[in-house]
């Protein structure tokens, strides 16, 4: 923040404007990617002074092998830079909409949204800046992916067959589970049917026993009905009876309305009627008395004032009329005393000579006849009223003769009338009474007449009503309660139903979430994730150890935003063993080859495209160690557009502007003015027209108001420097000058400028080296020929690489001759640790059956039924596999090989292995175990010999065993047979005396460990007869040698 002056040419320099100075570059572990690689500019040019706000942010991202953020540093940076050569601006607001992106900023974590930046003089700039931290909302425009392929590494899609095995047994699973699931659901909800129906069962029985008493209150209701409408009817006749005499004699006095009337009510009206009647009569009589004397008094009080005022003005009439005969008399004497001097003065002119005299004498003669004239004529005026005054009198006379007799006419005619109208009145209140005399003796003689048996009747049906109420009472009670059970058993067939329902959509949705749970385990299946974890990372990479590996290295850059993104730059490393490069690109792009490192440029990548760079080379690997597949490095700019998420909408300020009200009187109407405003920019900025508004003096009238739509971009009004705008005009009536209250909102124009520049690196993958040592030996090398035989047999397999081995095929060919043994639990596998992991392993044998004509494949699968655990040989460990197979007819002219061949396989993917790459390698010939196939025959001669013995009733018996074969013969044991009647009494070897299987017979057994080839061994024993007879030689030799 500061208000240092600087040239032009070290704004350039400066920090502010960010796309000015020299570009922030990513400095990470490595540095592939030199300064002049990151680097953007924007042409700026002083012609047109104007405000500028220039927003960059600069982000620097770090992602490890498997693609998870290890570092990320973001920085922002806002210049509001005041361009003009010689106008300040002050009270600049800078307006802005919050992000949760930005920390640690104390200038955006202010209330509101509007940052007050103060006064800026000219060719003066403020920074503001803020850090960035890394958060979901954090969108970055660009991916990278980098995928590898070494073509000389076999690959099988063993996830496939997997899956298959493991789609067969869910399916068998949840359909035992949908079985389970129904049964269960169904012993749930059945034991709460069962309770609900023996609800209902006890309810419905509540139900009956409620209804056979609600019958037996019916049938009572309708014996009580059928009396009351007995009682009723009988009512109704006398009822009707007494309606009819009382029509008669309601009909004689009285209206129709009185029909409805109860005929003790009309008794006791009528007889109220009666004394109301008496009472009126003597008020009647007195009323007409009093309306007489008050009529007579309104008749004389209208009449005589007439007549009294006729009279005053008849006397005053009179006492005029002898006024102006007094006057006419007055005036008659005047007027003859003045035609008396007329004549005088005519004589007196005739005799006079002198004409100054005439001339007088002639003036005053006609002064005195022009008197004359008016006394003439007043004269005749009041002859004329006389004449009228005199009339008026006359008719005076008659107006009070006329008025006195209408007077004494009407109070004739009055007192006439109220006379009769009394006499009427009262004749008729004197048959009004009469009538009601009569109508009350004939109310009380139909009361006599009826009202006692109606009485009683009406008793008995009240009786029976009340009965009838309370049987009622009861039957809505009893259907009160066979409702609510009703409704009992209603809500509990429902709930049955419910519960029914409840069975049903359980069951169904049970069904339907195991079905969910299979289809989406065959999903999970499906994609690999069923036995492993839920995050894909990048591939495993593999070498085959001392032999030329070809790759390929396929890099897509990938734009996912909706924005352009310019000045891209990759930078890939590789290490020194790495040769023969060539590479491909689907883009123009410039290649800078450095050592041990490709650069690759690219102008621009469109929303939503990618580009994809492909790169050859080849590596053999001489030593068991880890090669690096080579860092990454990527940056590029964002334009228009900040990763944080600030938007800055709108910048206020104002700067020199000058505006006025121009008030003109009208030339031909004064006290009217025509008026209008002005407003000029007096700066050398562009200023923008928000709004104008003018009020007369009251500040209640709207005399100007007017909006230009400052937020709808072409919509605005912009005044260039020293332009000038006029509004509208308005008029106004006023004798003094017009004044008025006037609001204007404007604001500086600015420049907004933002771009976003954002560096990654990708730390490099691993190549692992991958290599297998098989061992085979027998444990017994030598068998003999044609005889049936056990052969073991121990294989040893030792992972010489530098990642574990997944699992293996082990795969051996049995020879003719030789049978593979079928159980798989013969087969004993072991890790060097000694662990069994024979429960990993499946046996396959083909054909299988131990026909020794044909031969035999033996597969030994290991740890490739389930994806999981990937490890079964670790690094430097080994694997042994003990079996064994039989040796039928084995041939010692025949030369019999037992070759073996070892698939290891190992994941393409680290935490998702769909597809393995697997080695094969067979033990070579010179290094195959050979069995040995010894041809020995046993030539054996067993011979027996019988002459006398030592006294005359012994024999001696010799028995000759010769070995004439080669071999050393083992085990020998010797049987002969003696008569019972003989015993053995001495033997140069040990023997041992049995029964035999032949009859009257004993066997004698004896044993020779070993003897040796072309040897002679002789056994000799020596026997009598037991009862001392002499035996017969003959009878000896008859018993047989085994």
């Amino acid at each position: 923040m500061g208000f240092k002056r600087i040239s032009n040419k070290e704004l350039k320099l400066s920090k502010a404007p960010a796309f000015l100075g020299v570009p922030v570059q990513y400095e990470g572990e490595l540095d592939l990617l030199k300064p002049d690689d990151v680097k953007s500019t924007i042409e700026y040019s002083q012609k047109e002074s104007n405000v500028f706000v220039l927003a960059e942010e600069i982000l620097n991202y770090e992602y490890s092998k498997n693609g998870l953020l290890k570092k990320f540093e973001g920085e922002g940076t806002i210049s509001i830079i005041n361009n003009s050569q010689k106008n300040r601006i002050w009270d600049v607001l800078l307006n802005y909409s919050k992000t949760e992106n930005i920390r640690n900023s104390e200038i955006f974590n202010k209330k509101g949204d509007l940052i007050a930046l103060g006064n800026f003089e000219p060719q003066k700039n403020k920074n503001l800046t803020y850090q960035i931290k890394d958060s979901e909302d954090l969108k970055n425009p660009i991916k990278i992916f980098e995928r590898i392929e070494v073509s000389n590494i076999e690959k099988e899609n063993l996830g496939t067959q997997i899956k298959r095995r493991k789609i067969e047994k869910l399916e068998k699973e949840i359909e035992h589970k949908k079985e389970h699931t129904k049964k269960q659901i169904k012993s749930e909800f059945d034991s709460k049917i069962d309770k609900v129906q023996e609800k209902l069962d006890k309810e419905k029985k509540d139900m009956d026993h409620s209804s056979d008493k609600l019958s037996n209150y019916s049938k009572k209701e309708k014996e009580l009905i059928n009396d009351i409408n007995d009682l009723e009817s009988v009512l109704k006749k006398l009822n009707n009876e007494k309606a009819q005499d009382k029509r008669d004699i309601i009909g004689r006095y009285l209206d129709q309305k009185d029909l409805k009337k109860d005929i003790s009510l009309l008794l006791r009206e009528s007889q109220q009627y009666l004394t109301q009647l008496e009472n009126e009569l003597p008020t009647i009589k007195k009323d007409f008395s009093d309306k007489t004397e008050q009529l007579l008094k309104e008749i004389n009080n209208r009449y005589n004032p007439k007549i009294r005022d006729a009279e005053r003005r008849l006397e005053q009439a009179e006492k005029e009329y002898d006024r102006l005969t007094q006057k006419e008399k007055k005036l008659e004497e005047k007027g003859s005393n003045l035609k008396d001097g007329i004549k005088e003065l005519k004589k007196d002119l005739k005799s006079l000579e002198d004409q100054l005299k005439i001339t007088r004498q002639e003036k005053e003669i006609e002064q005195k006849s022009t008197l004359l004239e008016k006394t003439e004529t007043k004269l005749s005026n009041t002859s004329d009223r006389l004449k009228d005054l005199k009339k008026s009198q006359k008719q005076l006379g008659k107006d009070i003769k006329s008025l006195t007799k209408e007077r004494d006419k009407e109070l004739e005619n009055q007192e006439k009338e109220i006379t009769d109208l009394k006499d009427t009145k009262v004749e008729e209140q004197e048959k009004k009474i009469q009538e009601t005399k009569e109508l009350i003796k004939g109310t009380e003689e139909i009361i006599d007449k009826y009202e006692g048996n109606i009485n009683s009747y009406e008793s008995q049906l009240k009786i029976k009503e009340r009965e009838l109420a309370k049987i009622n009472l009861q039957i809505k009670q009893l259907k009160e309660v066979n409702d609510k059970i009703q409704d009992k058993i209603d809500e509990l067939e429902n709930e049955i139903k419910d519960l029914n329902k409840f069975k049903e959509n359980r069951i169904k949705k049970e069904l339907t979430i195991l079905e969910e749970k299979k289809e989406e385990r065959e999903q999970r299946i499906m994609e690999g994730y069923d036995d492993i974890l839920t995050q894909k990372q990048r591939d495993n990479y593999y070498l085959l150890y001392n032999k030329l590996n070809v790759l390929k290295y396929s890099i897509t850059i990938q734009n996912i935003s909706n924005l352009m993104i310019e000045d891209i730059k990759l930078a890939k490393q590789f290490s020194e063993e790495f040769q023969d490069f060539k590479y491909e690109t689907s883009a123009a792009a410039k290649v800078d080859i450095r050592k041990n490192t490709l650069i690759f440029s690219f102008d621009s990548i469109e929303p939503e495209k990618d580009i994809e760079i492909t790169i050859s080379t080849t590596i053999k690997p001489e030593e068991r160690q880890i090669i690096g597949t080579g860092n990454i490095q990527l940056s590029y700019i964002n334009n228009n557009d900040l990763i944080s998420g600030l938007e800055l909408k709108d910048l206020k300020g104002y700067s020199h502007a000058m505006h006025a009200i121009k008030i003109k009187e009208k030339e031909e109407m004064p006290n009217e003015w025509v008026c209008y405003l002005i407003f000029r920019n007096n700066s050398d900025i562009a200023m923008k027209l928000k709004s104008l508004l003018v009020l007369d003096q009251t500040k209640e009238n709207k005399l100007l108001d007017h909006s230009f739509n400052s937020n709808i971009k072409g919509k605005e009004h912009i005044l260039q420097p020293q332009d000038q705008y006029q509004s509208a005009k308005w008029e106004v009536k006023d004798k003094n000058e017009p004044k008025f209250y006037r609001k204007i909102d404007y604001s500086i124009t600015h420049k907004l400028e933002r771009k976003t520049t954002i560096s990654l690196s990708l730390e490099e993958s691993i190549f692992e080296i991958i290599d297998l040592n098989i061992e085979k030996k027998f444990l017994q090398p030598e068998i003999k020929s044609f005889e049936e035989s056990t052969v073991e047999c121990e294989v040893s397999i030792k992972n010489l690489g530098t990642i574990p081995a997944k699992g293996l095929i082990i795969k051996e060919t049995i020879p003719k001759d030789f049978v593979p043994l079928l159980e798989n639990s013969q087969y004993k596998i072991t890790t060097s640790l000694g662990k069994d992991v024979k429960n990993l392993s499946k046996v396959r044998i083909v054909p299988e059956n131990q026909d020794p004509s044909v031969e035999h494949e033996i597969k030994i699968f290991i740890n490739l039924e389930n994806i999981e655990p990937l490890e079964l040989i670790n690094i430097d460990e080994f694997l042994k596999l003990s079996y064994a197979f039989q040796a039928l007819k084995p041939n010692h002219t025949k030369q019999y090989a037992f070759p073996i061949e070892v698939k290891s396989y190992y994941p393409k993917e680290q935490k998702s292995p769909e597809d393995f790459y697997y080695i094969s390698k067979s033990l070579e010939f010179e290094r195959l175990p050979k069995l040995k196939i010894i041809h020995q025959r046993r030539n054996l001669l067993i011979a027996k010999e019988i002459f006398p013995g030592r006294d005359v009733d012994e024999f001696a018996i010799s028995l000759i065993v010769n070995n004439s074969s080669n071999i050393e013969i083992n085990d020998i044991k010797i049987d002969d047979t003696l008569p019972k009647e003989i015993e053995v009494i001495s033997s140069n070897r040990t023997y041992e005396v049995h029964d035999s299987e032949i009859e009257n017979a004993d066997t004698i057994s004896f044993k020779i460990e070993k003897i040796l080839p072309f040897q002679e061994e002789e056994i000799r024993y020596y026997v009598k007869n037991k009862n001392g007879e002499v035996l017969s030689q003959e009878k000896l030799e008859s018993f047989l040698l085994s």
